[in-house]
């Protein structure tokens, strides 16, 4: 709760920049001011023009806001992603930030983003991720009810709109997990995953 607070105070440092004009949002033509962040609890992507004056304008709030808060930001684990200009430009923007200059597809909340066509393949550790999560001793030792909740609340929190393929084998994880657990053993699906997944209104 106390970092949400403070990782809040970002968010309000950020947009009274853009309200001032210090700093100028992406998509300005899309939506009014912009957007100019975008937090999930430590997660931060900061989106700006790319321009001298909104990358130094934007150091200048993060040197701030770690003056004010007392949080260092690890700008070795950061990186800078720029559209639309020269390598050098790039590489400019980067070391004014004193991050690292990235390349795509970058990864945000486990999922790979790219502007450009991704494989089923950029998507593989999803399910494997999922697989890691449950450990034999989850499956042996819970009845059928915990493990519908495990499968609830961790096992089906991608929101994301992924590849077919990708939804099709996180559901075969699911239903298997669901109906025989985590140890392997073969169990009957006692029915269809449609069914299972309906609302629980029906």
């Amino acid at each position: 709760m106390l970092f949400n607070l403070v990782a809040d105070a970002l968010g309000v440092m950020l947009q009274t920049a853009i309200d001032k004009g210090h700093i100028k949002g992406v998509l300005t033509d899309l939506i009014p001011r912009g957007i100019s962040h975008i937090q999930y609890a430590d997660d931060t992507i900061i989106m700006v023009e790319a321009s001298v004056s909104s990358i130094t304008n934007l150091k200048l709030i993060l040197y701030y806001f770690e003056w004010l808060i007392g949080l260092k930001i690890n700008y070795l684990k950061s990186e800078v992603y720029v559209f639309g200009t020269s390598q050098g430009e790039k590489e400019m923007m980067a070391n004014m930030l004193n991050c690292v200059l990235g390349s795509f597809p970058m990864k945000y909340l486990g999922i790979q983003i790219s502007y450009k066509h991704l494989s089923i393949g950029a998507f593989l550790p999803i399910p494997q991720k999922m697989t890691k999560r449950l450990d034999p001793w989850k499956g042996r030792f819970l009845t059928s009810g915990g493990r519908q909740i495990l499968t609830n609340s961790c096992l089906s929190s991608c929101f994301y709109l992924l590849k077919d393929g990708v939804h099709k084998s996180m559901d075969s994880i699911r239903a298997k997990f669901l109906w025989q657990g985590a140890e392997g053993k073969f169990r009957y699906h006692m029915a269809k995953w449609e069914i299972v997944t309906r609302p629980k209104g029906k």
